[in-house]
């Protein structure tokens, strides 16, 4: 996009083909996704204790965010979805997206 606006300077304002300087486009950056094992998960969630091990399981599990995480209230936890399929489903949590996880356990 800046390249693009000093293209446009050079040629329209200043009346000179770009070719008479070395423009080059910025190299893009690879971002490379980080996947946990089982085993670091276990690692990572195992010493926690509390609401800290609750948030940090449902946040890991429904892939929320941060302010997400911290925002959920219990109106949010669509009970009657849950029912059987032993799964949560978290409605606006972040606008109108809905999220949803696997519960563990008796509920």
């Amino acid at each position: 996009m800046a390249l693009n606006a000093i293209v446009f300077g050079l040629t329209q304002v200043l009346q000179r083909p770009p070719d008479a300087f070395a423009l080059r486009h910025a190299k893009r950056t690879r971002r490379w996704l980080a996947v946990l094992s089982r085993d670091e998960v276990g690692r990572l969630l195992g010493p926690m204790a509390g609401v800290y091990a609750l948030m940090a399981g449902l946040m890991y599990g429904a892939g929320m965010r941060l302010m997400e995480g911290v925002r959920v209230r219990v109106m949010d936890v669509d009970f009657e979805q849950m029912g059987a399929s032993k799964n949560a489903l978290f409605s606006s949590v972040q606008g109108s997206t809905a999220r949803g996880t696997a519960v563990i356990g008796d509920t």
